[in-house]
């Protein structure tokens, strides 16, 4: 932080679009609250540590909650994922395998063996509620996590329909509802659990077997 503004490490380049006195939108923030804000590129530092681009100061931020983790869940599934061209083109026939880490309104998260660029296009058939759905989506970005050799893409939906939409928000809120209800029954929290042990609405069953 200095008078011209706030400096980000943003690695060993820097996108080509990235100059000095281009005008940009700033999302920062953490898991419970982002700010937004408009501003312009300062400058562009290159350092022994890496580049740092620094963003002038903006006399304007909102201030918004992150409605994504508000609305997502934790969901394991084996998946099998197909790039796709362009929106309209057909997935290709060769798929690659990941794993399902969370869903919420608007997207999804799925380990990978291999990272897929900022950009890439998917699709894959996705249960939610015992009903697959095929869904496209776009790699926003890309993490190792630790403790897993794969990569974490954090995915943005595309191209859905107003059922589709529906579907996917009714079954992130009975999931959601299945966690709490697990809680109050002191059983661990987590997809697995809630889903076999505590489904929704179900009390258990508290009687008393026959003898054999």
């Amino acid at each position: 932080l200095d008078r011209e503004g706030i400096g980000f490490l943003v690695g060993v380049e820097v996108p080509d679009p990235i100059t000095p006195g281009l005008d940009i939108e700033v999302e920062m923030g953490n898991e419970q609250v982002v700010y937004c804000f408009r501003t312009h590129v300062a400058r562009v530092d290159y350092t022994d540590e890496g580049i740092f681009l620094v963003i002038g100061l903006a006399s304007k931020v909102q201030r918004r909650d992150n409605r994504r983790r508000a609305f997502r869940v934790a969901l394991a599934q084996e998946l099998t994922l197909h790039e796709q061209a362009t929106h309209q083109a057909e997935p290709a026939e060769e798929g690659v395998a990941g794993e399902l880490a969370n869903v919420s309104w608007t997207g999804l998260a799925v380990y990978l063996d291999e990272a897929h660029p900022q950009g890439t296009l998917l699709s894959a058939a996705v249960e939610l509620e015992g009903e697959a759905i095929d869904y496209t989506f776009e790699v926003i970005h890309t993490r190792r996590t630790p403790g897993d050799a794969r990569f974490l893409h954090g995915c943005r939906l595309l191209d859905l329909s107003a059922a589709m939409e529906d579907h996917i928000q009714s079954a992130v809120i009975r999931q959601q509802m299945r966690e709490v209800y697990a809680r109050e029954l002191g059983l661990p929290a987590t997809p697995e659990t809630t889903a076999e042990r505590a489904p929704l609405f179900e009390a258990p069953d508290t009687t008393t077997p026959e003898p054999p």
